[in-house]
Order: structure tokens, then C-alpha cells, then sequence
């Protein structure tokens, strides 16, 4: 897959865009554990070679920085790999830290007093030099030396010294399930490969100084053998193997369709909470569920034309539970969520040219959350009722089977 949506294609074939789970007839089991494989292949391919000390090309989404990053676990790092990333790669190299780290070295992070970080802005601390057994600090020698001892155990903020020549990043906690950049990124790998929460990376650029796009990182994991792999298909490879959300309260409510269960799940990476109304039998294992999974947006939701568009998705979800037959409406938190873009797909719902848009990481947070909720619930098999056609694909590593897919009408 060549062009500058590559992080976006592997999004798109686990999840659609609007958090409404949905497959084609045609799109059974086969395919799906195809692309499952290819994905989780990637992310394996990426984890052996850091494992084995070597670096990979790891690239984002369009919609932030969409650039590939040279990565490489801080443990191994010599001075061969801080010359090849400063001749070859040519950007920024950086030293992105668990948490844990910057705490201990007593790092401040590099801000604006006069306006808010937004979540997707890299946080750099204040740049280090080891104290000792270094010269002028800038050599390959000597970076190399600066990160052994930022990462060694028992290293106090005296073996530091402020500023230098390395430039420490602070990762989130939660990592790429977190914040979908490079920083998080690079961690997670590194901690994957079972070294410490720490990495060295570097932008990579072309020799007239322009960021490498999608193509030319092609070429220069070729020339160099480097395996690419996406933030995207790390968030999917984290969801598939741990569990995020767990079950925190639960009782009976009344609707105007009569009593549903109420159960509230938090995410344990940001400590939201998201919401499941299940009606009928709880007792989902052997039974075929109707379900629908719904993004939470307060304009949309109570504003939106209950006939067609967003108020209508939101309305189809709260009449799948007053039917007889076993129903679960996943209702999402979504964070961060600006009411100007909801406005404006207000305006947009009606127009015949719209566009579908390719998932974006934050969206593949939420699908995985959805699917870990109504793994949490039991249910194992779903008749899924969707406002999009496009395809999802990738359900079969969360135990689940989409049975049958009824495709919402947006007017009625």
C-alpha cells in the first residue's frame, strides 16, 4: 500500500469511522482473520527486530504529524545507531521516557505558560547531558553516553546536567492507547520487546530537507532492511491483548421502552467511563444479540433530526431496547470533544456529496473499547445495526462473530 494515507489503510480494515460496527455477508471469517494476521504480523515483525537490536521506521496518521520515525529501544543504543540516525535520518534525535523516568530525573517539561498543550503536541522536557564521562556532548559517542545514563537504575537528577544535547520526551501513561504519537509509539515497542519504557528516535527526512512521506520511507526501509510499522496497528495490537475497560457499577433503570440494565465500564487507560443499556436477557453467551455501538456528542445527540442523520443514529440505538429480543446499546464517552465539529456535521448531515472519512487512531480507541464492552458482556454472537457500509473487519480476536448486519436507514 504506497501514498500518505498507509497508517489510515490499516485503520480502515478493522474499524468504520462513526464507531457503528459493521461487515459484509461476503467478508466472513476467512477474510477477516487475513487481515487480522497481516496486522498482527506487522506489529511481531517490529517487536522481533527491536528485540534483536535493531531499528524500525515507525510512522503516523495523516491527520497529525504523518511523518516515519527512525525507533529504537534506549537499551541498545550505541554510538553507531545516534551517527546513522544523525547522517541518515537527519531529524531530531530525541529520548522519549516512560513517566517514571522524567519524575526521577526531575525533568521539567518545555511548555507556554500563556496557552494550553493540546493532547497531540509532543512533550518535551528541558534537553540533558551526562555530567560525566563525556566531552563536549554533541558527539555520537557522547549522546550515546547521555542515554545510558538517563536510563540507568539509580541514576539521581545530580548525573544530569541541564541543557544538553539530548532531548527527553515525556510519554502518557496509557501510551499509544493514550496519545497515538511517536513518543508513545516508541515505548510501547520497546517495552513490548521486553526492554525498558525507553527509546531513541528520529525523525526521518530526504536529503533536500523535506519530511519523508510515505513513498520515500518505502524506499529507505528497503535500502536499509528496516521493517515499517504503524501507531495505528499498535493501538489494534494493544487491544487485542489487554484489557482496558472493566465493569463498575450496574442496576435497573426505566425508558420510555420500559426497564433496561444500566452498566457503566471505565477505561483504565484515561478513567473514563462508557455506558451500556442492555435489554432482554443478560444472559448473552448463547443467544444472538442485537447491537449497536454509538460515539457520545451532546449536540449531535439532542439536536441532530431523529428521522435521518446523527439524531436518528443516536434514536436507533434506543430502539433496538424496546424490542423482545436481546439488545445492547453502547453508548461511548468520547474525550476531548470539540462542539464546533459537531455543528458543523449538523450542517453537513444532509448533503448528498459527503464523504466518509478513514479512521483515525483516537477512533480505533474507541471501536476497541466498544468491542472489549460487549466482550465484558458476554455476547458472543451479533446481529450489528450500522449507519455505515463500510466494512469491519478484525472482530474475530475479540471472540465476537457478526452473525448479520442490518444496515440502518437514515430516513423513514
Amino acid at each position: 500500500m504506497r501514498g500518505l494515507a498507509f497508517a489510515r489503510h490499516f485503520a480502515a480494515l478493522f474499524f468504520e469511522i462513526h464507531v457503528s460496527f459493521s461487515i459484509c455477508e461476503k467478508d466472513r471469517m476467512p477474510s477477516m482473520q487475513t487481515d487480522q494476521d497481516r496486522v498482527i504480523a506487522s506489529v511481531r515483525a517490529a517487536i522481533e527486530a527491536i528485540k534483536n537490536k535493531q531499528m524500525v521506521i515507525m510512522v503516523d496518521d495523516e491527520d497529525r504529524e504523518n511523518e516515519g520515525d527512525l525507533v529504537l529501544a534506549a537499551e541498545c543504543v550505541t554510538p553507531q545507531h545516534i551517527n546513522f540516525m544523525a547522517k541518515e535520518a537527519r531529524g531530531l534525535i530525541c529520548l522519549p521516557l516512560d513517566p517514571e523516568y522524567i519524575d526521577r530525573l526531575k525533568l521539567p517539561i518545555m511548555s507556554d505558560s500563556t496557552r494550553v498543550v493540546a493532547s497531540k503536541e509532543t512533550a518535551f522536557t528541558f534537553s540533558i547531558e551526562a555530567r560525566d564521562g563525556i566531552s563536549t556532548g554533541i558527539s555520537a559517542a557522547d549522546r550515546a553516553r547521555t542515554v545510558e545514563v538517563a536510563i540507568a537504575d539509580g541514576t539521581t537528577p545530580e548525573d544530569i546536567a541541564v541543557p544538553g544535547h539530548i532531548f527527553p520526551l515525556k510519554a502518557r501513561k496509557g501510551g499509544v492507547l493514550e496519545r497515538a504519537g511517536h513518543t508513545e509509539g516508541s515505548v510501547d515497542i520497546s517495552k513490548f520487546a521486553g526492554y525498558k519504557g525507553a527509546a531513541v528516535i528520529c525523525e526521518i527526512m530526504n536529503d533536500d530537507g523535506t519530511m519523508a512521506r510515505m513513498p520515500d520511507l518505502e524506499v529507505f526501509a528497503k535500502k536499509h532492511g528496516m521493517p515499517i510499522v504503524a501507531i495505528a496497528d499498535l493501538i489494534q495490537y494493544r487491544l487485542l491483548h489487554e484489557s482496558t475497560v472493566e465493569e463498575v457499577h450496574r442496576e435497573k433503570i426505566q425508558t420510555s421502552d420500559g426497564s433496561v440494565e444500566a452498566v457503566v465500564f471505565r477505561s483504565s487507560v484515561d478513567n473514563l467511563e462508557h455506558l451500556a443499556l442492555i435489554s432482554g436477557s443478560s444472559d448473552f453467551e448463547t443467544k444472538l444479540v442485537d447491537v449497536r455501538v454509538h460515539t457520545q456528542s451532546a449536540i449531535l445527540d439532542a439536536f441532530g433530526d431523529r428521522k435521518e442523520g446523527a439524531g436518528y443514529r443516536f434514536q436507533s440505538g434506543l430502539d433496538l431496547l424496546g424490542k423482545a429480543t436481546p439488545a445492547a446499546f453502547i453508548y461511548l464517552n468520547q474525550p476531548q470533544h470539540s462542539w464546533i465539529d459537531d455543528v458543523k456535521q449538523l450542517a453537513n448531515d444532509r448533503n448528498p456529496k459527503k464523504e466518509e472519512k478513514a479512521p483515525r487512531p483516537q477512533d480505533l480507541r474507541l471501536h476497541g473499547i466498544g468491542a472489549q464492552i460487549i466482550r465484558a458482556l458476554g455476547i458472543q454472537k451479533m446481529r450489528v445495526h450500522t449507519s455505515s457500509p463500510l466494512v469491519l473487519k478484525g472482530l474475530s480476536g475479540f471472540g465476537l462473530e457478526v452473525v448479520e448486519t442490518n444496515l440502518i436507514n437514515k430516513s423513514h
